[in-house]
């Protein structure tokens, strides 16, 4: 149904303008009726503009009568009329586009603006358009029609120059067909940023259709600081405002047709066009008069200076005896600006001298004839700029400085300006060669168009990027081409002599062409083609770049190589080698594409990929064949009657394709070389020989047994066969492997096979009964050789056989010798006339005759009484060589559980170190710091010395890292320990002290050489006593620590693997005493001292969780004694106002008793075995030293080590101490 309603904002049409209300909705949609909506209301309370956010679409009509209202949203879709018959109507501002399609008309009194965009619009007396929110664009997507009445509202800013960018100002932008009148009103923009009008151009208007000028009259002017004349120049798809100074003679215009320009001749019209006026050296206007003639050709005599031209219509050729002279005094550069407009042409025949320079403006064509003399250079700043010689460009010391404009050459030359790309970049149009020997810098770009060449001579550094649309660009030295990406459009790009591409992105588009001559090259580049063209020639190299690109031909001639490059080939691309070129040592990927060799090419250090649809040939070459280094990959291979050599690079490659000999020759042939493996998963039907001379040639991996050679096979010495497939006859020469299968397998030999003296058949099998075979449908003749078993992890049975070889045509001949790789069965070989076979039986050398160790041989001896079946038993077995075994001998030992007993008895010290240094600071002892200890007085708890005969609690903690070092049997212990003690203690007679103590540690130990660790958490307890008869003390003590002990390990070895873990017991038992005796001198005070203890460690049973490596323990008991001989010495010295103490002590220890540790453990099945731990060293030097500082009467600061070191065994400990007295 349609639409007939009216959405009033504001008043009813014609009803006096009142508030508007809110539209809350995103869009407004016209239906097929006749909807309209009005904008007839006043402006917001606070004076903003009524901002209309909904977009309006379909066919409709909007009537705008009062007030300013902003169109805000994308009403593009909108395509009915809109009249604004009052007020202001804005499309867009500063803060949104804004789109208003359908068709405008603005009608008398009202005004159309903003910065968005409208559809076709007519604008009628009286009716005004104001593009912009202060400075901006109003765009006209379609046709502009301006009636004689209308009215443009503009506001400008700071002008153009002869920089050839226009001024700041209002513009519209008109897609279509211009119709220009009316006037044109001027005001200074309001906004401080957009600078202030002066003397210049604006542009006032573009238009992309025809322009219908009848006149475009200047109303209201800004207040400038100087007097201006005001010109309006449309044309060109431009309507442009020049403000020249005042004066009559400002602009001065050529009346038309032919005529001599000099000082008294009086063929200039003045700036309002009335009177003939001689030339006043200001401003020149070369424009067809309506009514008068078209073009037409200016003698020049004298030396006329000027300060511009400006050609707005074509057909004007300056020339003459006489020159024009550059006046730059109204420019800030000193040059004079020639504009000409778009779509047309002028040239200048005549001299141009001067100091200053040329600014070339404008979209048309400047054409320079004349040989110039000005200094200040040459700027193309729009358009075009033509010469045919460098004289044309001013004095060769002027340089060419492009933001936008062309150079075009009509004839070849060569320059040696400098040349300055901005931002606005360049175009060469070359349609001959030019030659630039200067330097060209900047931060733009340099697009080269023209027929002809640009040869680029100097080490440039624009930033830009460079663009070749025809003809070509020479890089004739490295850095030619600046820093940008360049982009080969159409024509060449060319690099010569040395020159170097170094790290350019290059671009090359379909039927471009690059080229490298002489010894150029392609540097780091990184090249992307499509459907285009690279010739390497001479002696060029593609250095390390990158060559991508989609059905693009590449071709190295003469002796240039591919070095290193990446080189992609893709559908329909190529990539050639010709003559004497080489592949290098390029990684090229062939994806469908061809890549062909035709001279004598060499190719040993290139990588290439063929793909599935590529095709690799070398039947065309000039020599007997080509070694490629690498090749693999889905492809096709032709070989002619050429011999291809794979295998250089000692890759592992896989060939998926064919390898034939093609339409070109037969008889092709293969060579693998190096020491890779090079398999082949194709039906081959080249008919040459396959020679092995290096490496591995696989005939069918294990998804490809249907993979084929037809021709006959030799495999050299050094060389191995091997794979799934079927290969003809086949010869093994000495020193040659032959390995069927993969894995274990069968190798079809269709043919005779015959193996020479000295080579060697490598046959897998496995304990299931399967082996690898060689099944020839020929005969075989086995002349000697060596047949060496492989065999898998597992339990083998006596009496079973292998067939390892069958020949339909019968076996003759044996092998002279036969070898295996499992210590502890035993194979031997069988013949019949058809077959040769292995057959099975286990050898007597037991497991412990392969062991290194003692614990390797007894946890061998554990093993192997469990028998076959038992999996560690049939793991074992099948071990392939003796390392494996001893490796498997060490993780299956369960050493962790020895050494652990290690670490807990070392650690006992810890406690009774403890209690002595009780004892020793109770009674004033050498060597300890003066820490309090907390006693009970009269007032409660509190701080007493340690010396105190008081009832008192004491406590220490303490922590230590320690090693021990494998001894050749077990392996090394890392261990660490941290806990702390305490206890309570009084004198029971004078002179005599008892207590008792108890307290936690926890330690943990690592054997990383047996994938082992494990940790104990200690809970202690003790009594000890001390008494002192003058200078002789003893320290005496019982203790008992019990653990809490958790292992893990791993076992690992070929067909087996086990976690393990325990938790078990333990307890430590110890007593201990020391005698003492104290010498007190001068200086210090000593004590020598001995000292006993004895150290019980009993471990209770346990069963480790786990598979069939875990562990049973019976509960074991391990003693050790130890003695220590020592002295303890402390001094007293200042430090500055502190007093300080320092101590140590030396001591020799001795071990006693069961000082390598033992654990007797089994297996579920078998004996049990015992294995001993890291050994306590036997001897060992115990060290203490110590710092204490008294900072202040109640403070005192103690630092000590403790370390103890032995023979493959050290501990090392740190504590600091901080005691204050409250």
């Amino acid at each position: 149904p349609g639409s007939f309603g009216t959405l009033n904002i504001g008043a009813a049409s014609g009803e006096v303008a009142k508030a508007a209300g809110t539209v809350d909705a995103a869009s407004i949609a016209f239906g097929a009726g006749t909807g309209t909506v009005v904008f007839n209301h006043l402006g917001n309370p606070d004076g903003s503009d009524l901002i209309f956010s909904p977009s309006l679409t379909g066919l409709g009509t909007i009537l705008h009568e009062s007030g300013t209202t902003v169109l805000a949203a994308d009403s593009s879709s909108f395509t009915g009329a809109t009249t604004v018959a009052g007020g202001t109507l804005l499309v867009g501002n500063h803060a949104s586009a804004g789109f208003l399609g359908g068709t405008i008309n603005v009608e008398d009194g009202a005004t159309l603006g903003g910065s968005g965009t409208v559809g076709t619009t007519t604008v009628a007396d009286g009716g005004h358009i104001a593009p912009g929110n202060s400075v901006g664009t109003l765009t006209v997507a379609g046709n502009l029609g301006l009636s004689s009445g209308s009215v443009l509202d503009y506001e400008f800013g700071n002008p153009g120059g002869s920089t050839g960018s226009p001024g700041i100002s209002d513009r519209i932008g008109v897609s279509g067909n211009l119709t220009l009148d009316g006037t044109l009103n001027l005001a200074q923009s309001g906004d401080v940023a957009d600078g202030t009008a002066g003397l210049g151009y604006y542009r006032l208007m573009t238009y992309g259709g025809s322009l219908t000028d009848n006149g475009l009259e200047i109303g209201t002017k800004p207040p400038l600081s100087d007097p201006a004349a005001y010109e309006i120049q449309a044309g060109g798809g431009n309507v442009d405002l020049f403000i020249g100074a005042a004066g009559d003679d400002t602009l001065q215009h050529w009346q038309g047709g032919d005529g001599t320009w000099n000082t008294t001749n009086e063929k200039w019209l003045n700036q309002g066009g009335d009177t003939l006026v001689s030339w006043a050296g200001n401003h020149a206007v070369f424009k067809n008069e309506p009514g008068g003639f078209d073009g037409g050709t200016i003698a020049v005599e004298g030396a006329q200076s000027f300060k511009g031209l400006q050609f707005v219509d074509s057909g004007y050729r300056l020339e003459g005896s006489g020159t024009l002279a550059i006046d730059g005094s109204d420019s800030a550069d000193g040059n004079a600006e020639i504009r000409v407009l778009a779509g047309t042409a002028a040239t200048i025949a005549t001299t141009i001298t001067g100091a200053g320079g040329v600014s070339k403006t404008q979209g048309g064509t400047l054409v320079l004839e004349g040989s110039n003399s000005y200094q200040g250079g040459t700027r193309l700043l729009g358009g075009t700029i033509s010469v045919s010689s460098d004289a044309n460009l001013g004095a060769a010391s002027g340089a060419l400085t492009f933001n936008g404009g062309t150079l075009r050459n009509t004839a070849a030359f060569a320059t040696a300006r400098n040349v300055t790309l901005d931002a606005g970049g360049g175009t060469f149009q070359t349609d001959a060669d030019l030659t630039a020997n200067g330097v060209i810098s900047g931060t733009g770009a340099l697009t080269k168009t023209g027929a002809g060449g640009l040869v680029l001579s100097s080490a440039n550094s624009y930033a830009g990027g460079t663009t070749v649309s025809a003809g070509f660009i020479t890089a004739a030295t490295t850095g030619a081409l600046g820093s940008g990406p360049v982009n080969v459009k159409a024509g060449d790009l060319r690099f010569i002599n040395d020159a170097s591409a170094e790290s350019l992105d290059i671009v090359m588009e379909t039927n471009a062409t690059m080229r490298f001559d002489g010894s150029a090259s392609a540097g780091t580049a990184t090249i992307v083609t499509t459907q285009s063209r690279i010739n390497f020639n001479d002696e060029t190299s593609a250095g390390a770049a990158s060559i991508t690109g989609n059905g693009s031909r590449t071709s190295f001639n003469g002796n240039s190589s591919a070095a290193n490059a990446t080189i992609g080939v893709t559908i329909q691309g190529t990539l050639d080698f010709y003559d004497t070129a080489s592949a290098g040592s390029a990684a090229i990927t062939n994806k469908g594409g061809f890549v062909g060799f035709h001279g004598a090419n060499t190719a040993d250090g290139a990588a290439i990929i063929n793909d599935t649809g590529g095709k690799v040939d070398i039947s065309e070459m000039t020599s007997d064949g080509i070694a490629i280094g690498s090749l693999s990959g889905d492809g096709l291979v032709f070989l002619g009657s050429k011999s291809l050599t794979l295998g250089g690079l000692d890759k592992n490659d896989t060939i998926g394709g064919v390898i034939q000999d093609g339409s070109t020759g037969i008889g092709g042939s293969l060579v693998k070389t190096g020491a890779g493996t090079l398999t082949l998963n194709g039906v081959s039907t080249y008919t040459g020989l396959t020679t092995i001379g290096g490496g591995k040639l696989v005939v069918g991996d294990g998804s490809h047994s249907g993979a084929s050679i037809a021709g006959a096979i030799a495999v050299a010495a050094g060389g191995t066969l091997g794979g799934l497939g079927t290969v003809g006859t086949t010869t093994i020469a000495s020193g040659g492997t032959i390995t069927p299968g993969n894995s274990i397998g069968t190798l079809n030999v269709s043919g005779d096979y015959t193996q020479e003296i000295g080579s060697t058949y490598e046959v897998e099998i496995n304990p299931a009964g399967n082996s690898d075979l060689i099944d020839v449908t020929g005969k075989a003749t086995i002349q000697g050789g060596t047949v060496f078993a492989l065999k898998a992890p597992g339990g083998y049975s006596a009496g079973t056989r292998y067939t390892i070889l069958s020949a339909d045509q019968g076996v003759t001949g044996t092998y002279d010798a036969f070898d295996q790789n499992a210590p502890f069965v035993d194979l031997a070989l069988a013949y019949d006339a058809s077959n040769i076979y292995l057959d099975v039986a286990r050898n007597d050398v037991s497991f412990c005759d392969v062991a290194g160790t003692r614990n390797q041989c007894a946890t061998a001896n554990g093993a192997e009484s469990a028998g076959p079946g038992n999996p560690i038993y049939d793991a074992i077995a099948g071990l392939p060589d003796d390392e494996t075994a001893r490796e498997a001998f060490d993780a299956l030992s369960g050493e962790i559980h020895a050494s652990a007993k290690s670490a807990l008895i070392e650690d006992s010290h810890f406690v009774r170190d403890a209690i002595n240094d009780r004892l020793r600071a109770a009674f004033e002892g050498v060597g300890i710091p003066a820490t309090p200890v907390l006693a009970y007085g009269e007032g409660g708890p509190m701080l007493a010395p340690a010396t105190t005969d008081r009832f008192a609690a004491w406590g220490t903690a303490f922590g230590s890292w320690g090693t021990f070092d494998g001894d050749g049997n077990a392996a090394g212990l890392d261990t660490s320990t941290g806990g702390f003690l305490t206890g309570v203690d009084g004198l029971v007679a004078e002179d005599v002290r008892l207590g008792i103590m108890t307290g936690y540690s926890h330690t943990s130990f690592d054997a990383d050489g047996r994938s082992s660790s494990g940790s104990s958490d200690n809970y202690h307890l003790g009594l000890y006593g001390d008494t002192q008869r003058g200078a002789l003390a003893f320290r005496s003590g019982l203790a008992y620590t019990w653990h809490d002990m958790k292992t893990s390990r791993s076992v690992a070895m070929p067909g087996f693997a086990d976690s393990l873990s325990g938790d078990y017991n333990a307890g430590t038992f110890q007593a201990f005493g020391e005698l003492g005796y104290r010498i007190d001198t001068p200086v210090a005070a000593f004590e020598p001292f001995a000292n006993l203890a004895y150290v019980n460690l009993h471990t209770d049973g346990f069963t480790e969780k786990g598979g069939a490596a875990a562990l049973t323990s019976a509960s074991q008991t391990t003693d050790a004694t130890f003695t220590t001989l020592g002295l303890r010495a402390s001094a007293g010295f200042t430090l500055g106002a502190i007093n300080a103490t320092a101590r140590g002590m030396l001591g020799w220890r001795h071990a006693y008793g069961d000082v390598i540790p033992t654990s007797t453990h089994a297996f579920s099945a078998g004996d049990a075995f015992t294995i001993a731990g890291v050994p306590i060293a036997k001897d060992s030097a115990a060290i203490e030293a110590g710092f204490d500082l008294n900072l202040t009467d109640a403070a005192t600061l103690s630092v000590a080590y403790q370390g103890q070191f032995g023979s493959g065994v050290q501990q090392n400990g740190f504590n600091a101490k901080l005691n204050v007295e409250f």
